[in-house]
């Protein structure tokens, strides 16, 4: 994988037996996705483009892995959904190689880190509408926990070390408070934080091992100086 200027290019390839034109122009026929006619004016390498068709399968059996017809038309339409696209350098006897090609935009997820408990995280930017600091005279009971009010909007805080059952990294005293106004589930909320980090372009991994237990994790990613970056799902967190 590789980027080039705005799109990032991913590339697999075998040293197999490719893709063998003449069996993908029989197998579309008798599938009933291509006419006679149709197949026999496509040249070589148009005719490999005949697996990306909805239902065309190598397969002589359906298992439930294989055999359904889906899978390189679902990547092709996954692909196309998010303004990219797939090709074939199809090399008969020699291997098959399959590009795809995506936006860079797509790849990555802006984040902005907050420090709460005395560890970092970071929350999806598209989530977060202001940050601000208030004293906390202005916060007033509200129901078990606290709010204040935003433009004669009343906003719940609530505590985001409390949220993770972690310590507080700062003893609240006469600090103001530093909160992130985010919505959640079409609401908005005040997470009061120990401090604010940066904005960054993160391109975050699947949740894996121990942490896959954890359903308030988005994902991670891997920061400049090799720490790992928690990214938190607000929705779930605050659920």
């Amino acid at each position: 994988a590789w980027r080039e200027g705005e799109l990032v290019i991913v590339e697999v390839a075998d040293d197999g037996r490719g893709v063998d034109p003449q069996t993908i122009r029989r197998l579309a026929v008798t599938r009933g996705l291509a006419s006679q006619d149709m197949v026999d004016t496509l040249d070589d390498a148009e005719a490999a483009e005949l697996i990306f068709a909805p239902g065309f399968t190598t397969a002589s059996s359906i298992t439930e892995l294989s055999g359904r017809g889906v899978g390189m038309n679902a990547v092709r339409s996954a692909l196309q959904r998010m303004g990219g696209h797939v090709s074939l350098a199809n090399m008969p006897g020699r291997g098959l190689t399959v590009r795809m090609t995506m936006p860079f935009t797509v790849m990555m997820t802006r984040i902005i880190t907050l420090e709460a408990g005395g560890q970092v995280f970071g929350l999806p930017f598209d989530r977060v509408i202001e940050t601000t600091r208030i004293p906390r005279e202005q916060m007033k009971p509200l129901g078990a926990g606290q709010a204040f009010v935003l433009r004669d909007t009343t906003i719940p805080v609530i505590s985001l070390a409390e949220r993770l059952d972690l310590h507080p990294g700062i003893v609240p005293g006469h600090h103001p408070a530093c909160l992130v106004i985010a919505s959640v589930a079409g609401q908005r909320v005040g997470i009061e934080v120990d401090r604010l980090g940066e904005q960054l372009d993160l391109m975050l991994k699947p949740v894996e091992g121990l942490l896959s237990s954890m359903r308030a994790i988005s994902g991670t990613s891997l920061l400049g100086d090799g720490r790992v970056l928690i990214v938190l799902d607000l929705e779930v967190l605050l659920s």
